[in-house]
């Protein structure tokens, strides 16, 4: 089963991966996320 994240834990998310300099799909592997 899948962890659900809500609205706001997918936005930190995207801020932690804009500002990692990392492209989406590596920082998706880094956190073991589906891209």
């Amino acid at each position: 089963m899948s962890k659900r994240r809500t609205p706001e834990q997918w936005q930190a998310l995207v801020d932690q991966q804009r500002d990692s300099g990392l492209s989406a799909m590596q920082f998706c592997k880094q956190q073991s996320i589906g891209y």
